[in-house]
């Protein structure tokens, strides 16, 4: 299938989760190994041997082809059913359905429009999801400056729950996935004293219809990215200092609220926060068991981050996302040929096979298996399993960018869409890139008259006899 066609269908997936309130699986931690005095219980290994499929579930990547084709099915009977209709036939409630059915069937003007009017007629049922149809409305069809004016609105007329907060935090990334960085710090000032007032009561956010809350720790992991946005723009007088008063006031609020949380979901809190603290520190280092690379070379060691541009993409043979993170790796490698960036796709033993013990040889030809006679774009790895602990990691794929000195620029899943171009993580490797600038060429050997390559003079001594 297109990619475009799967990105839209997952929007489509995403919005009707959204307005229906269908309940997702809670995002689930990495694997934390314990002290060998405290054995882990059951229900903590449970939950350590659930991972794979939990993440698999929330996945919206995760369908399979007939799913494909009964959602193909139900986007064309939509658009079919749509399109001859009028929004004037329409009022009330069922003007609203009116204009969930054009969303289904990907008919995002009339989508728009039909929510639109339902608004201007003084319809008060429904209105929190018909603005939210709206924003993703202009989101599927790549407006993006009339998603951000449709998120303004959300935030102006309704209270900040789990709608709104969804809907916001996902023009926020469209944004920052864009370039347009000031303008999703400006959304981020916008809604942080109604997200931060959230935080501090803990136990998450309704969503406006159904009984689903989005998760305290979510909320703390999508206040988090903005740490990321005050780091990457310089351009905005102190939003240095604003990334260290967030991570600041998130740190007391995961602190506080700790006690009243799931161990899984203060696994999760902390593991967020501990990601924006490394943001712009010296990176962890990356000891590696076991390498991809032509067995003609050096053995690799360790991951060498000094006087090169790092991508890191650690991840999982089972995740969803695993085929268009190569797609995107290859893409990127292809494009940096002749800048100093190289490129690592890491596995561990415990992610890769659910055994901590395994051979990183044996995981390694597993994971070289499934490229087949093609190989793989990109060089793999395997490190061992302290490397989740030491880069923080809880959810598969995550990227990690670090910068010719070493310092970590770059460590966050991509959203959905951000998998076509690379969206923030690409457009940080570009900026390093035109910075470092192309690796110099070797030097061409001289040649003489007869097309010989000529010796410089004084350079010759006679051989021994």
């Amino acid at each position: 299938m297109p990619v475009h066609r799967s990105l839209a269908l997952c929007a489509t997936l995403l919005l009707s989760c959204l307005l229906s309130a269908q309940e997702p699986a809670l995002q689930q931690p990495g694997p934390k190994a314990k002290p060998a005095s405290v054995p882990e219980s059951p229900a903590d290994v449970y939950q350590r041997a659930m991972q794979p499929v939990e993440i698999v579930r929330r996945s919206l990547n995760n369908v399979t082809d007939s799913e494909i084709a009964a959602w193909g099915v139900a986007v064309v009977t939509a658009a079919h059913e749509c399109s001859p209709r009028k929004i004037e036939e329409f009022s009330g409630e069922d003007l609203f359905h009116f204009a969930r059915l054009c969303q289904l069937g990907q008919q995002y003007e009339d989508a728009n429009d039909a929510a639109a009017k339902y608004l201007r007629d003084g319809n008060t049922t429904s209105a929190e999801s018909a603005r939210a149809l709206i924003v993703r409305a202009h989101l599927s069809a790549g407006n993006l400056l009339r998603a951000e004016r449709g998120a303004y609105d959300l935030m102006r007329n309704h209270p900040y729950d789990g709608t709104v907060h969804a809907m916001v935090q996902e023009v926020i990334m469209a944004l920052a996935a864009t370039d347009a960085v000031e303008n999703a710090l400006r959304m981020v000032s916008q809604r942080s004293e109604s997200l931060m007032t959230a935080l501090r009561a803990g136990g998450g956010l309704a969503l406006h219809e159904g009984s689903y809350r989005v998760p305290h720790s979510t909320l703390v992991r999508d206040a988090l990215t903005a740490v990321y946005l005050y780091r990457a723009e310089n351009r905005v007088e102190g939003v240095q200092a604003s990334a260290r008063a967030l991570v600041d006031s998130v740190r007391q609020i995961v602190n506080d609220t700790a006690a009243s949380v799931s161990p899984l979901e203060r696994d999760t809190m902390q593991a967020a926060l501990r990601r924006a603290e490394m943001l712009t520190v010296d990176a962890p280092a990356l000891p590696v068991a076991a390498s991809s690379l032509a067995k003609t070379a050096r053995p690799l060691a360790e991951v060498t981050y000094e006087k090169n541009i790092t991508v890191l993409a650690f991840y999982a043979p089972w995740s969803p996302q695993r085929a268009p993170m190569f797609e995107l790796l290859a893409s990127i490698s292809h494009d940096y040929k002749i800048f100093p960036v190289q490129i690592f796709a890491v596995s561990t033993p415990g992610i890769a096979t659910g055994d901590v013990t395994a051979n990183p040889a044996e995981v390694l030809a597993k994971l070289v298996e499934q490229f087949g006679k093609s190989g793989s774009p990109v060089p793999v790895l395997v490190a061992a399993d302290t490397a989740t602990r030491n880069f923080a990691i809880d959810d598969w794929p995550t990227f990690a960018v670090v910068d010719p000195t070493g310092k970590l620029r770059f460590l966050d899943t991509l959203a959905g869409p951000e998998y076509k171009d690379g969206g923030r993580m690409h457009r940080l490797v570009a900026a390093l890139a035109s910075i470092a600038g192309p690796i110099a060429p070797p030097p061409t050997p001289a040649k003489g008259k007869s097309g010989r390559i000529q010796v410089p003079s004084r350079k010759l001594e006679r051989r021994p006899k």
